[in-house]
């Protein structure tokens, strides 16, 4: 199905093995270490179930892909007042169910059946 595809096939092209899909309703600071974690290998997001996640992560997850688009930075605020940039730039191949409805993501992906 869909997340064989991505395993048994996209990820050994980048040489990647033995390594299992990040899920759609990862927490907040998770998906902003996966998203500016590479500039290559592709994050794979799996589960993608818009009717099933708690609106709050599905908010989350739209803004980072479309702020991914456009290489944005992301700032966090440390207890110590300094700030740590998180430069969002992974490519991301997102499998589910079905998928994004949001007209602002649908300029920027490529949609497969």
């Amino acid at each position: 199905g869909k997340s064989s595809l991505c395993i048994d096939i996209m990820w050994p092209l980048f040489g990647i093995r033995d390594a299992e899909p990040y899920s759609a309703t990862e927490t907040e600071f998770a998906l902003l270490k996966l998203l500016t974690s590479t500039r290559s290998v592709p994050v794979f997001i799996d589960e993608y179930k818009p009717y099933d996640m708690q609106r709050q992560r599905l908010n989350t997850l739209h803004r980072y892909l479309r702020r991914l688009y456009r290489g944005e930075t992301e700032e966090r605020g440390r207890p110590d007042l300094k700030v740590n940039s998180y430069h969002l730039q992974a490519p991301v191949c997102v499998a589910g169910e079905t998928r994004p409805t949001e007209a602002a993501l649908l300029e920027r992906i490529v949609t497969a059946n």
